[in-house]
């Protein structure tokens, strides 16, 4: 007699912002074993496969724009499918205080400073609004420590820096 499928129509969700390089998948992106089919589009045409990555049923957007997502599994039908609209947004970095450690000036036009006053950094590391790593230092460092941000754009920067009790960002505006 064959496989028999049961046809649940479509689910059209809310719009939903999302954030470069974080996992989207829902709890039941996995029907019967079969991973849910992804079909994604950006400004009304199919999306370039570099703007996003499907990797075990886990949806992860590289690129800013508005998405819609079109959900389907072959496990529960053809028929049934769910569309996601997702505006997809910078990387998410929050800012978080560290009372020994100091980034300065801020704002700046060239040179940065990071200094410890109390435990030994042991990276440092620069990340733009899209959270690509423009800059990375991962040895010993002294109590100061410079960089010349000349070489960058001028923009919103966070600087991450780690020391042996954890790490602390620091966000700083390059002029």
């Amino acid at each position: 007699m064959g496989i028999k499928y049961i046809t649940f129509g479509t689910q059209n969700l809310l719009p939903q912002t999302a954030y470069i390089g974080e996992e989207l998948f829902s709890e039941q992106s996995v029907f019967a074993g079969i991973f849910t089919n992804y079909s994604i589009t950006k400004d009304n045409a199919p999306a370039s496969e570099s703007d996003y990555t499907v990797v075990d049923g886990k949806l992860t957007f590289n690129a800013l724009g508005e998405y819609v997502v079109t959900m389907t599994n072959p496990a529960i039908g053809y028929a049934a499918k769910v569309i996601a609209p997702i505006e997809v947004l910078p990387v998410h970095i929050k800012e978080n205080s560290g009372a020994n450690i100091t980034v300065y000036p801020n704002p700046t036009k060239g040179e940065i400073h990071v200094q410890s006053s109390k435990f030994k950094v042991q990276s440092v590391e620069i990340f733009d609004v899209y959270g690509r790593k423009v800059f990375e230092h991962q040895t010993p460092l002294t109590v100061l420590w410079s960089y010349d941000l000349t070489v960058l754009p001028a923009g919103v920067y966070f600087v991450r820096v780690t020391t042996e009790t954890g790490a602390v960002v620091k966000k700083i505006i390059k002029q």
